[in-house]
């Protein structure tokens, strides 16, 4: 296998500087602080944890130490929770194999109960009269419609069929 024409790099990325300057430090300040840069990486890397919650909160003009010292607070204050979290999801983890050793199904919550009507339904109506049409008027829409359909324009339209070679209709 020949590599005549492979470029390889390698870029080294200082991660300290860009830390001390994400968390509001003075520069070289996490030089002698090499297990708070550790645990830093952790929490921001693994368990994601946003900056802000990290980063130095106080006055600007204040010692180098005490700055470094209050992240430090920060940093524990993070990892116990981090580490009640844990022990939380561990004693859940272990009551259900505890659940599921003793056969027992996991307690379902109950469906929520259904929504009471916060209105009245409207009174009944009375029952319409059945529509009763008279005798004339009967008589005036059957003569109506026989005029229509044996009106000279209906005719007309029947007559007026498409015919073939010989003349006839259809």
């Amino acid at each position: 296998m020949q590599l005549e024409s492979t470029l390889f790099g390698i870029c080294v990325v200082q991660i300290r500087p860009l830390l001390e300057k994400l968390l509001k430090l003075p520069s070289d300040s996490l030089i002698k602080e090499i297990s708070l840069t550790e645990k830093l990486q952790e929490l921001l890397t693994k368990y994601q944890v946003p900056s802000d919650l990290l980063s130095y909160d106080g006055p600007y003009n204040t010692l180098v130490d005490s700055k470094v010292n209050r992240v430090k607070e920060l940093v524990t204050k993070m990892e116990k929770v981090i580490e009640g979290s844990k022990l939380e999801q561990l004693e859940e983890a272990r009551l259900k194999s505890q659940m599921r050793a003793a056969n027992v199904d996991l307690p379902k919550p109950s469906p929520p109960p259904a929504p009471t009507p916060s209105y009245e339904p409207p009174p009944s109506l009375p029952e319409p009269e059945p529509d009763y049409i008279s005798p004339r008027k009967k008589e005036n829409f059957f003569t109506s419609l026989y005029k229509l359909a044996s009106s000279p324009f209906k005719k007309k339209q029947h007559e007026s069929v498409s015919t073939f070679g010989d003349g006839g209709p259809v």
